[in-house]
Parts: structure tokens; sequence; C-alpha cells
């Protein structure tokens, strides 16, 4: 897990706590490749997961994508 400060601009806040610091998890590879996503770092909550070709070579846009769509939706409209 590693915490990238400079995607913390970008970071639209948990809609369980408030936060804006994220960390990316990166799961053991498949025949997908590996599942990453990012986690809150005060509660534990977890955006979806995406698949990445390299596991030290993260697609951090799409990951933040990824989280910043799916809590923006539950904000907006209250579904996750």
């Amino acid at each position: 897990m590693n915490n990238n400060s400079s995607m913390n601009n970008n970071v639209v806040p948990c809609p369980f706590c408030g936060s804006v610091e994220v960390e990316v998890v990166t799961g053991t590879s498949d025949r997908e490749g590996y599942p990453s996503h990012l986690t809150c770092a005060e509660c534990g909550a977890g955006g979806p997961w995406i698949y990445c070709k390299d596991p030290y070579d993260t697609d951090y846009h799409n990951i933040l994508k990824q989280w910043n769509t799916r809590f923006t939706n539950y904000w907006n409209n209250g579904i996750p």
C-alpha cells in the first residue's frame, strides 16, 4: 500500500468519514492483471477495483476516477 499525496488534491472526500487521505491497494495477479483500488486511510472504506497490467505501474488516474465517481454518486444520490 502506498499513499500518493499528489492524488489528494483531486480526491473526493470519503462519504463515511470525510477524509481525503487515501491509499492504493494492489492485490495478487490473476489472468486479468493486478486488481487495484483506493482505500480511505482513516476508516478503511474501499472504492471499486480496476485491473492494472503491472503492480508497479498502477494507473492512478483511473483508480482515482473510480473512487471519485463512486463517491460523487453516493453524495449526490445516496447510491454507492
